[in-house]
């Protein structure tokens, strides 16, 4: 409900339900939904954003769009982070790619041995 809500730029109503959300389960992408709404605000919203899409990353450390996030409100504050978070974005990528190679790599060599 609150991604529909963001994307129709209803952010009061998206950070109701994000909200929401968060009062029935802590996961990473109900902090980074509030992140989000935050994240359209000025400055001092957006390092508040900052924060909950780090709460994000502890709930979830390969929450991508948590990192992505990040990279583009320090963007926004002309913060030297954003190369930082762009930097983490690329090797969480490169560790997901890595893994998923070897995951395949593993089941065609069980296969083979049927």
């Amino acid at each position: 409900v609150g991604d529909v809500r963001l994307m129709l730029k209803d952010l009061e109503g998206a950070e109701k339900a994000f909200r929401k959300a968060l009062s029935i389960r802590l996961s990473a992408g109900a902090y980074d939904g509030i992140g989000q709404v935050l994240a359209e605000g000025n400055r001092v919203r957006t390092r508040q954003a900052i924060d909950y899409f780090r709460d994000a990353l502890v709930r979830d450390p390969n929450y991508y769009e948590a990192y992505y996030h990040i990279a583009v409100a320090a963007w926004k504050l002309k913060d030297l982070d954003a190369k930082k978070a762009m930097d983490d974005i690329q090797k969480l990528t490169r560790d997901h790619e890595k893994k998923a190679e070897e995951s395949i790599a593993k089941k065609t060599e069980e296969i083979m041995k049927l």
